[in-house]
């Protein structure tokens, strides 16, 4: 006998969760379970999503942070609650840091794939004059309405200038290097780190961070004098 809703407080994390693995379908236990962790989950998510950018859209940013919060219970019961049996913990709060790393990764799996359906290929492109085209499909926003003429020609108008102004912030002999990083980072959402990670450029995540963060400073002052808002 599992006992009352009033011995489920007194079990510990670890119990909890061994005896969540085993119950799947016991609603006493995942509603204890759900006291004790989902304020974590739920913090996790909704701080991984604005280091990601997902927050960008208030309209739809709530919403989207709840669906990602039951991706990560999804994940958290699925292949017959794998990632709790899996579950191995140093001390008694072990459990918090795990269902951060898996509320974690659900977002960053969700923003990967994001960013996926939104650029083209990336090895073709690294190697392409990154202009034109191109940078029109990386800056246009998934929501806008793409049959707005003139929200396109604007988009477009904008695009132009930034290319104008990029070409003034970068200079020196590395000025093509630092271009192609600016659009990784700033078209297509690459992090300085996943920026290192993934491309030869001979820099460290701090040196390009250090970069794009000189480069929007310059584009930006550029395009206010220009008249952007």
């Amino acid at each position: 006998m599992r006992g009352t809703d009033l011995d489920l407080k007194d079990l510990t994390n670890a119990e909890l969760i061994r005896m969540c693995a085993e119950n799947p379908s016991d609603r006493a236990l995942w509603t204890e379970f759900c006291n004790r962790f989902d304020e974590r989950i739920r913090l996790v998510v909704y701080r991984e999503c604005q280091n990601k950018g997902l927050m960008a859209n208030s309209k739809n940013a709530q919403q989207l942070a709840k669906d990602l919060v039951q991706d990560v219970y999804i994940k958290i019961v699925e292949k017959d609650c794998a990632a709790l049996k899996n579950f191995v913990g140093a001390s008694e709060n072990s459990i918090f840091t795990y269902l951060g790393i898996i509320s974690v990764n659900v977002v960053r799996n969700f923003a990967t794939s994001r960013r996926a359906q939104r650029r083209p290929n990336i090895e073709r492109s690294i190697n392409d004059d990154l202009s034109g085209v191109k940078d029109n499909y990386w800056m246009l926003d998934p929501n806008a309405n793409l049959n707005d003429a003139e929200e396109r020609l604007a988009l477009e108008s904008l695009l132009k200038e930034i290319e104008e102004v990029l070409d003034d912030c970068a200079k020196g002999r590395d000025r093509d290097r630092n271009k192609k990083i600016f659009k990784l980072c700033v078209y297509q959402g690459y992090s300085a780190e996943e920026v290192m990670a993934n491309f030869e450029f001979g820099l460290s995540s701090k040196r390009i961070g250090n970069l794009i963060s000189v480069l929007k400073k310059c584009v930006r002052k550029k395009l206010l004098a220009k008249g952007f808002h």
